[in-house]
């Protein structure tokens, strides 16, 4: 059935946009109703210019809750044109007329088969739809799930490989698709592209020295075995034995420098032996003092490769922004900076004591973590050099690297989405297979049907059945004849004469015409074509035109229970029915009629600048005179045009104050109104002339917009103290009720 139409630049809809006319699936009857001109006619024709592809109408398209072929037949002024009008005949309807028993059997198996074939078809297209709603689900899930991929980095140091994919879901899946994946090669880090993005980007940048840095002496100072040697006196000394027990050398050794120039101990001031300082340099002998210029030597050089050391990794920490910025540099300068200012401590304390014995720390360790990070340091120098050496295709370089750490890191959501198409596709493709093969075999079994009908078709019944329907709607002056032995109808009087459908009234024109196409759902007008009763689609344009109310009850039980409700032998019915109408009250019989508003899709037609159809409950309309006011309130919103209004206000005020009898009252508001303002004249005679305008009372108010009839027409009932109507009709707010029973 038709799930949609869209219209675009036909006649009163929009031309600079599609118009879209939606159905609800559920419900398999549509009822469009519009005032005349609202564009209701457009629809039916698009319907069945672009349904059966009959010069079709450009921008225009329908759109089918199933791809399946239908019949559309669609009864309008045009199906009459083609039918009837400038014909002394018309077309021959066909019908299954009685075949042999044999044919009859085969038929009926091939329409068993068909059938079942078309059951299979649309099984396997819900099937179909299904798989397909599974793989555009799964694809709405991949763009999702591979969309972090822009929106991580839009705005970080790769966003300028990422220009263009704003909002392209598609795109950028797309592209990730498109690159190889090998799990054997790990791509670059966002970390490590950045770091890289980051060397290229400043143009100005001039290549970077590396680092040096000569740790080797201090492994021969600190391994040197004075660090570890009690340095004493000479054994030659008397002093020697005593000053050795007392562990007094070094205390001895700094008090030696007085004795020189007194006879005076120089820490108890008492006199020294005659022979004490004879002993003395004999205890501090050549060699003791050679080992104690060894030391000072020693610490000397220790502390001056500490301070250069210091000194070159101050320098490096501040002038090197890759030494600075590196994560072990200066956490391992500052471990073996505590380890040699340790050692300096210990062999200053060896300097003051010669005779002590003390361990240095060993700073191997710590020295090969400095150096380690300085290579570090060195190595991204290096690498820096080479990326602004070759800035262009470093930049290429950074952009494939980013591009294949994407497709690695959602490699996970596109595998997953490819195993379900992949499992998708092929599904969907067994299925297709399959209904070609059925539609195939759908279309040699109607070419079967066609010959075992084409000797038992005829017309005969369908002229049965028009005039049995013209005989109860109690016409009996025309009935239709068959014309010689062809397969033409013509129309024939009651006395016999062949007549033509000029000669009948307006009315008997409607009414021929109708009975004619209702014979025509259940026939066909070419003699060897069959198709099925659910693969036809009928669209009914105001059948009702021209007809007395009396025949407006028997023309909505015919659509109800001769087209609505119609069923074939096999209990197939049509597959969709649309109805357009002008009339209320043929909307209302409609509705009744039917029985079950429920069941039914309604829809209101409107038009202001371009005609919009709209969704309506099956209560919104109640007779013309209330359908009269919904032109007024659409108006307020926008949705009727100026004559539209001034229609409706002409009406309004006819039904309203002729049937109150307050015509005299409503003449005076006009004359007041007029008086008050000229301008009103030409609209006040219009509003008093009720249904009967002649060359004076014209409707082209060119000065007059919306605006102005709506104040105006508020102003009339305003002037007759009849507000609460006025309100109550308008539904405004504060109405003290719908207040329709007075002008029904």
């Amino acid at each position: 059935m038709i799930k949609s139409i869209s219209i675009q630049g036909y006649k009163s809809f929009a031309r600079e946009r599609a118009t879209s006319i939606e159905f609800d699936a559920t419900k398999r009857v549509a009822l469009l109703y519009g005032v005349n001109g609202a564009g209701k006619s457009a629809i039916g024709q698009v319907i069945h210019h672009n349904g059966n592809s009959t010069n079709p109408i450009a921008n225009c398209s329908l759109t089918l809750t199933r791809d399946e072929p239908y019949q559309y037949l669609v009864y309008n002024e045009e199906f009459i044109d083609e039918t009837f009008r400038n014909r002394t005949n018309m077309p021959g309807i066909f019908t299954i007329g009685k075949p042999e028993a044999a044919a009859l059997e085969q038929a009926e198996r091939l329409e068993q088969q068909t059938n079942q074939w078309r059951d299979d078809i649309e099984r396997l297209n819900e099937q179909k739809e299904a798989r397909e709603a599974e793989a555009n689900r799964a694809y709405t899930a991949v763009l999702d799930g591979v969309w972090p991929a822009y929106t991580s980095h839009k705005t970080g140091a790769m966003k300028e490989w990422l220009e263009g994919f704003g909002g392209a879901k598609r795109k950028l899946f797309e592209e990730l698709s498109r690159i190889s994946f090998d799990a054997t090669v790990v791509p670059p880090t966002i970390e490590a592209l950045t770091t890289r993005m980051a060397d290229v980007a400043d143009r100005t940048a001039t290549a970077r020295s590396e680092c040096s840095l000569d740790l080797t002496e201090f492994e021969s100072l600190e391994s040197n075995a004075l660090w570890g040697q009690a340095i004493l006196g000479s054994g030659d000394s008397s002093l020697a034995a005593q000053i050795q027990a007392l562990g007094n050398m070094d205390w001895v050794r700094q008090g030696k420098p007085y004795v020189e120039h007194s006879t005076s101990c120089p820490f108890c001031q008492q006199d020294l032996p005659h022979d004490f300082s004879t002993q003395l340099a004999r205890l501090f002998d050549t060699s003791y003092e050679n080992r104690i210029a060894e030391i000072n030597q020693l610490v000397e050089d220790y502390q001056s490769e500490v301070t250069r050391l210091s000194d070159t990794m101050d320098q490096l920490l501040a002038d090197e922004p890759f030494a600075k910025d590196h994560p072990d540099l200066s956490r391992t300068w500052a471990e073996l900076n505590l380890v040699l200012s340790a050692n300096i401590g210990l062999i200053e304390k060896k300097q003051q004591s010669p005779g002590e014995v003390v361990a240095l720390q060993a700073s191997k360790d710590a020295r090969q973590a400095v150096l380690d990070a300085v290579t570090q340091v060195n190595e991204r120098i290096r690498q820096f050099n080479a990326r602004i050496a070759d800035r262009d295709n470093e930049r290429t370089r950074i952009k494939k690297g980013f591009w294949l750490r994407l497709r690695h890191d959602y490699e996970g959501v596109l595998s997953v989405y490819k195993a379900s198409k992949t499992s998708t596709d092929s599904a969907i493709a067994t299925i297709t297979a399959e209904v070609n093969g059925l539609r195939q075999n759908l279309i040699t079994a109607e070419g079967q049907l066609v010959q075992l009908r084409a000797s038992t078709t005829g017309t005969d019944k369908a002229i049965e059945a028009i005039n049995g329907r013209l005989v109860s709607l109690g016409i009996d002056a025309f009935k239709i004849k068959k014309e010689g032995t062809g397969h033409l109808y013509h129309l024939e009087r009651r006395d016999g004469g062949v007549d033509d459908y000029r000669s009948l009234s307006e009315g008997e024109k409607t009414l021929i015409t109708f009975l004619y196409f209702v014979e025509l759902i259940n026939g066909s007008a070419v003699a060897d074509s069959t198709i099925p009763l659910n693969r036809k689609i009928v669209v009914i344009d105001d059948p009702i035109s021209s007809l007395s109310h009396n025949y407006v009850y028997d023309i909505a039980s015919i659509i109800v229970h001769d087209i609505v409700a119609l069923k074939d032998d096999e209990g197939h019915q049509l597959k969709q029915v649309i109805i357009l109408t002008h009339s209320l009250f043929f909307h209302h019989e409609l509705v009744s009629v039917h029985g079950k508003a429920k069941q039914l899709d309604f829809k209101r037609v409107l038009k202001h600048s371009h005609t919009v159809v709209v969704p309506m409950n099956s209560d919104e309309l109640l007779n013309d005179y209330e359908a009269y006011w919904q032109v007024v309130r659409d108006a307020k919103e926008g949705n009727a045009t100026r004559i539209m209004l001034a229609n409706a206000m002409r009406c309004i005020c006819e039904r309203f104050f002729y049937f109150t009898r307050r015509q005299d009252d409503f003449k005076a508001a006009l004359k007041k109104i007029s008086e008050q303002e000229h301008r009103f004249t030409p609209l006040a005679r219009y509003l008093d002339r009720q249904s009967h305008a002649d060359g004076v009372n014209h409707t082209d108010f060119g000065d007059y917009d919306v605006g102005y009839y709506l104040e105006k027409f508020r102003l009339v009932f305003q002037e007759t103290d009849q507000m609460a109507h006025y309100t109550a009709m308008l539904r405004e707010e504060g109405a003290p009720g719908e207040g329709t029973a007075d002008a029904a």
